[in-house]
């Protein structure tokens, strides 16, 4: 629901009815073998159409069969082939709206008649649409199956349709920016994939995904770890530049949004221990962070911290330290933190060994002054 940013009261059920409704359920159940998926699609499609037509409403119209058609379009698998059914559309239908009735085109003009609309009109769909696969499974059916159900519930009057198209056109983008990060696979039978470390990189992904995909895994993760009930083993999920996605201030998100994904991480870092699962954050900006989350860590590493916001929020959320340690954070040297918290009875003011040069990462700054004297890199 947050990531479409539904709102409460109108989409946000709408979108339950769509993922957990019949219509989606039975159209892609694959429960039984002989039951054909694309089939399925083809007569909810021809069948749609059809209600539209014998119910000749002139707030639908033609132009409804259109956006039909045209929100269809992504979930196939041959977009051009998709348009000609939809120019078919187009040329071979038309709607008195003073009427409220549908004309079929086909050298002579035909009222819609049983006989006229399934001879000049369905009967060539069907057969257009034959040729037509459609993307199912994963992510793509997801979107399939809010689309129909938003076509099918704005036909039926069952909801406004007004109500719901922001968020059908908030939804195209944001699933493609999701498809190109997740890819959803089946595991072997009986092959259980076993890592100590996984690392995941949000360094070429959109702002808006960045936000999204760290929620993603670490509820999924958590959920599976409680579910589990097993003390023998432990899930310490590690966040750096936590302050991109645990900061408690965001413009580009809805406060429901927000609240979700700052709630979701609370519950972690305060229930987590007791299923195992442990949250190690690290920022440049702490005072960007959730306050409730910093105040829920128990052990603190602590480098220099030059800004003022930043060392007032740990003042504020960190008991541990005395007011020595906190006038000694602006000139702590590189390499050296204060170590504070339950497992030190004293703050600790240690040195660490620096990373062998094989394995140090890409993120030092460029030193601009050796560029301009070394002639070969100007």
């Amino acid at each position: 629901m947050v990531f479409l940013d539904a709102t409460e009261k109108t989409q946000a059920p709408f979108l339950r009815r769509a993922l957990r409704g019949r219509l989606g359920k039975v159209m892609f159940d694959r429960s039984d073998p002989e039951v054909d998926v694309q089939a399925n699609i083809r007569n909810f499609i021809v069948t749609s159409v059809e209600d539209v037509m014998r119910k000749g409403d002139k707030n639908l119209g033609t132009k409804y069969l259109v956006e039909f058609f045209s929100d269809l379009k992504p979930s196939t698998t041959d977009g051009t082939a998709f348009d000609n059914v939809a120019d078919f559309i187009n040329r071979t239908l038309a709607f008195n709206s003073t009427t409220g009735s549908y004309y079929v085109n086909a050298n002579v003009t035909h009222p819609y008649t049983d006989a006229s609309i399934e001879t000049h009109f369905l009967a060539p769909l069907r057969e257009q649409l034959s040729q037509i696969s459609f993307r199912v499974g994963d992510i793509p059916e997801i979107r399939f199956k809010i689309v129909i159900k938003f076509y099918d519930e704005a036909a039926k009057g069952y909801s406004h349709r007004d109500h719901i198209a922001p968020m059908i056109k908030r939804m195209d983008s944001r699933i493609r920016d999701l498809s190109k990060v997740i890819r959803v696979e089946t595991p072997d039978d009986g092959v259980e994939i076993q890592r100590n470390f996984t690392v995941v990189s949000l360094k070429d992904v959109s702002i808006h995904i960045r936000k999204i995909m760290p929620l993603l895994l670490c509820k999924n993760l958590y959920d599976e770890k409680k579910a589990q009930h097993d003390t023998n083993k432990y899930l310490n999920i590690i966040i750096d530049e936590a302050h991109n996605i645990l900061s408690d201030v965001s413009s580009r998100e809805s406060e429901q949004w927000k609240d979700y994904r700052l709630e979701t991480f609370e519950e972690i870092i305060k229930e987590g221990r007791k299923f195992g699962v442990f949250l190690t954050i690290a920022s440049q900006r702490p005072a960007d962070i959730s306050a409730t989350i910093i105040s829920q860590l128990h052990n603190y590493f602590l480098h220099r911290l030059i800004n003022n916001k930043d060392i007032t929020a740990v003042e504020k959320t960190i008991s541990y330290l005395d007011k020595v340690s906190f006038e000694y954070l602006p000139i702590l040297p590189t390499g050296t933190c204060i170590l504070a918290g339950l497992v030190a009875q004293v703050p600790v003011v240690i040195d660490i060994d620096p990373i062998p040069e094989e394995y140090e990462p890409k993120n030092k700054t460029m030193t601009l002054i050796e560029k301009w004297e070394d002639p070969e890199q100007q």
